[in-house]
């Protein structure tokens, strides 16, 4: 009988007796993940609960139980994006896109759309102030079903970003294998 990878948002499926998949237990053996203390599926180690358990109980709650960081945060550093001008093309849109640019200077530059490949050609051709002349390359992203899950996954990986790069490298690197190993099954 197969059971469910415990780690929050995790799809795999795992043979019986199996708490974590494959990069999951790694990244619980590496104190990378651990318990939620309101649901106890496995959460991201620097936050006190799982993203679900986060949205339940409102932001407002929620961020004065974060782990607080040796750099003074600022108030509005990770605050929701909104744009006026999004509401026309989010009612036709059924997805949204949550990627991070990896730039020539070694930064990360993370963000969302509704439309991933005209937003990176805007990118590519200087036309986003923050990555103008950086070069920047695609090297993560995922697919979300509304605006609002997009801001707050973009917010989380911008914190992240900021405060944990090494896991940020370490999503990066598992979505590059997934991608080679699609390639592979795809050639077979």
């Amino acid at each position: 009988m197969a059971n469910q990878c415990l780690f929050w948002d995790c799809t795999q499926y795992l043979k019986a007796g199996h708490t974590y998949c494959y990069n999951h237990y790694a990244e619980y053996t590496d104190g990378i993940i651990n318990k939620c203390s309101e649901c106890g599926r496995a959460k991201y180690a620097e936050y006190d609960a799982c993203l679900d358990c986060y949205n339940k109980r409102g932001k407002s709650a929620s961020s004065s139980s974060r782990k607080s960081s040796s750099k003074p945060k600022n108030p509005r550093e990770y605050e929701l994006e909104y744009s006026p001008a999004w509401e026309s093309g989010d009612a036709d849109a059924f997805e949204f896109f949550v990627y991070v640019l990896k730039l020539s200077d070694n930064s990360f530059y993370v963000g969302q759309t509704r439309d991933l490949r005209p937003r990176l050609s805007e990118h590519r051709d200087n036309k986003v102030k923050s990555t103008a002349r950086k070069r920047p390359e695609l090297a993560w992203f995922t697919v979300v079903p509304s605006r609002r899950d997009a801001t707050e996954l973009e917010a989380e990986f911008k914190e992240m970003r900021d405060k944990n790069e090494r896991l940020l490298r370490r999503i990066i690197i598992d979505f590059e294998d997934s991608v080679k190993e699609m390639a592979i099954y795809k050639d077979r």
